[in-house]
Parts: C-alpha cells; structure tokens; sequence
C-alpha cells in the first residue's frame, strides 16, 4: 500500500471521512503532510462511533502481518485494534479470532510516526480486510500497511491424512494429529506396545484361557494354533470334538483386502500348496510373508530432488524458492531459512516446484550475510533433503550521525548538543568527527 504500486486509491475505503484531507486513500504507511493538501493519514468524522478503514485487494491474499501509524501533523494515533474481513465478496465481515477462538485485539501505537508491528496468528485468508480502531488518542489517525502473499491457503484441500485437523501458520501449515497417528501429515500410525501373556511369579508364561477359564491351544506368533503333544513331545493328531481322528490338513490361503474388503479363506486340495497371505493395496496386489502387512501402498520412493539456484536478495524481504524432482508420489516439500520454517508444498508427484518464503522474522533473517535454505523432501517411504545459500543485500537507511570533539579547549570525546547533537560553542575550536 506504502507507494499506491499495488492497492490504487479506490480500493481503499472507510466507514466516513473527516474531510478532503483526511481521506481513506491517505492511509498509506509512511505517508506525509503536506499544508493545505493533506494531513498524511486517514481521519474519520468525529460523529463516527465505529470507525473502519477497508482495503479490497482484488483478489484472495493470505495477510500474515499489518503495520500502523499515527497521523504525521498531530498527536492523533490508533492505541488497539480489531481485524475484520470478508468471506463472501464484503457482504458480511467476521472479527479475527486468535488460536483459542478469543476475538484478537491488537496493540497499536504510542506516537505519531513509530511503526507499531503485530504478527497475524492464525493468518487471514480473505480479498476485504478491515481495520476497526478501539481506543485512539485524541482522535483516530491511521496510516496502515498489510503484508503477506497471493493466493495461499494451504488448508483448502486438507493435506492433513486419517482425519488430522490442518492449522493454517503464517509461512505453512501444521496438523492436528489423533492420539493413535503422528508425522508432519499424521501419516505414520503408532503402533501400540504387545501384549505379553500372564505369568507365575516364578516367570512361568501361563496358557491363555478364554472368560470361562477353559484352557486355549498354544499358537505360534503369528497366531497359528499348535497340534497338542503328549508329555514326552510326540504330537497328537488333531480330532473332532467328539474325539474323531481327522486326516492331515490342506494347506490355506488367506486374501485380505487392505482397502475395504473382506477376508475370505480357501480350501485347497493338493498336499503342499505353502501358506501364504495376499495384501490387496490401492494400487494392485502385492505378495507378502505371512503375518507382514504393507504399509506404501500408492507411493513410489523420491529421486532426482534438488533446488534451483537463487539470486541474490535484499534483506527482510519475501523470496520464493524452488525445485526439481525426477521421481516420487505424494510427496511433501517443507522449506526453512537459518532453521525458521518458511513454506511447504504437499501431495506432489513426479515435479518441479515452488513456494514463497515470507520473511516474518527480519531479526534471524541475516546474521553473517547469507541464508542457509534448507529443503526437505518425504513421503512413507523415503526423505531426500536438499540445501542452497542466498546472498542476502542490505540498503542503509535511517542514517544518523554522532558528532565527538576529537580536539577542543574543553575536552576530547565529547557529544554536541541539539537534535541531531552536532552543535558546538562557537567561541571554542573544535575539531570533531562523526
């Protein structure tokens, strides 16, 4: 908004204006006065009780942070604040609401021209913001910048699997796993701790018997039962419960579908068909040792993965970064700077990229002059990580001077006076660097 390149002056309206130099489109960040023009910020009627500034951005953006000032000529600033927006073209607007569902009131300003700077938490996903004053000082003055990106909700389509809850964050996504599921997109199922079976306090295993205490046949550890044997080991042969003899068995072979089949056993006649067990995926049916179950039906394992070279960038601002990959189903990209998490793609197969990383924390962006990227390539069964460096360039701005006497009649090292400390007793000579 700060230079009108992107937000014209129509897409920015208010709920009233004070008058011809107060208007809704002087509410840019860092505008100025100017006499008998403009007061440099947006200023509503002293008869609106609820006060609002809107921005239309023409189109969905993701706003993960908003900046605020005073009006430039007065002392008149915006002391808190709520964010409403629009989900259904600005017929209606919804209060912002923080992580705990709690209606998100936001501290603003303390003078006239300070940038007070709040974080969006959860982000706000919308084409019509709001920005509704609370409390002012003397009078509503607002100048106001959002940031954020274009178009990015990573939650429209739930990437989140076994019925995970997708939690939108300012540069991703995160997932709210059940009890019995865990990993970035609850894809991994917890296996829950075996069962041991009861013993003596000698540590004797006892038999297991059913509710009535009737004794069961001993199985192996995939759960088939042993023939009985006598007391020297000879096994018995198997009889009917009426005490019949039966003849040697068949062999079995089970087919259990993964995906909502059924189980259904087959006897077969010949004397030396195995045991074996089929497990029917998503994608085709794979033969599998007895008692093992698939767990990578549908993914094919990543290759080729890397990213692309990434020029030089000025610090504090957003960049995007991408990447190329030969090989792989469902696949999900996460990307960090310096270790910060920065953005995420999900469900990819087989394809190049990208994604933009939202400086949000300028502070931990720069500290020795280039941004270790770092990129992070998985599904269920593999993860390939892949790492760049950007060099990062710094504008000087806000330059101040501190003035010291390097030579005078009353002292070395001394600061000047006045605002910008640079003034000196004439009467005195001063040699002075700054």
């Amino acid at each position: 908004m700060t230079n009108g390149a992107r937000i014209a002056d129509e897409q920015i309206t208010a709920s009233s204006e004070l008058d011809d130099k107060s208007l809704a489109k002087y509410g840019r960040l860092d505008n100025t006065f100017e006499a008998n023009v403009r007061y440099g910020c947006w200023c509503p009627s002293w008869e609106d009780e609820q006060p609002w500034l809107q921005v239309n951005f023409s189109r969905m953006v993701t706003i993960s942070k908003i900046k605020t000032q005073g009006r430039p000529d007065a002392d008149e600033w915006v002391k808190s604040y709520e964010l409403h927006y629009s989900s259904d073209n600005a017929a209606t607007f919804e209060a912002h609401k923080d992580v705990l569902g709690d209606v998100q009131t936001y501290i603003g300003n303390k003078n006239r021209d300070t940038h007070a700077t709040n974080g969006v938490t959860p982000v706000i996903y919308t084409q019509f913001i709001r920005i509704r004053p609370k409390t002012w000082n003397d009078h509503v003055g607002l100048r106001v910048e959002f940031r954020g990106c274009n178009g990015v909700n990573y939650c429209l389509n739930n990437p989140c699997l076994n019925s995970g809850a997708c939690v939108m964050y300012t540069n991703g996504f995160g997932c709210s796993c059940p009890s019995d599921y865990t990993g970035n997109a609850c894809q991994t199922y917890i296996t829950p701790p075996p069962t041991l079976p009861p013993t003596t306090s000698s540590g004797t295993t006892l038999p297991p018997t059913t509710s009535s205490g009737t004794t069961l046949p001993p199985t192996t550890s995939s759960g088939t039962t042993l023939p009985p044997t006598t007391p020297s080991g000879t096994t018995l042969p198997p009889t009917t419960p009426s005490g019949t003899t039966l003849s040697p068995p068949s062999a079995l072979q089970t087919t259990q579908s993964n995906i909502g089949g059924t189980t259904q056993t087959n006897l077969d006649t010949g004397p030396t068909n195995p045991l074996t067990t089929t497990s029917s995926g998503i994608t085709g049916s794979t033969s599998v040792p007895t008692g093992s179950v698939s767990t990578t039906m549908g993914y094919a394992s990543i290759a080729g993965f890397a990213l692309n070279p990434i020029p030089a960038q000025e610090f504090g601002q957003s960049f995007s970064v991408g990447w190329v990959m030969t090989a792989g189903t469902n696949v999900t990209v996460a990307i960090a700077y310096n270790g910060i998490p920065c953005c995420n793609a999900i469900a990819l197969s087989n394809t190049g990229g990208q994604c933009d990383c939202l400086i949000s924390v300028p502070g931990l962006f720069d500290p020795d002059g280039v941004v270790n990227i770092s990129a992070v390539a998985s599904n269920l069964v593999s993860s390939v990580p892949a790492y760049i460096q950007i060099e990062v360039l710094k504008t000087i701005t806000q330059v101040s001077f501190t003035m010291l006497t390097t030579y005078s009649d009353f002292g070395t090292g001394v600061e000047g006076r006045g605002s910008q400390k640079n003034i000196f007793p004439a009467e005195y000579p001063v040699i002075r660097s700054a």
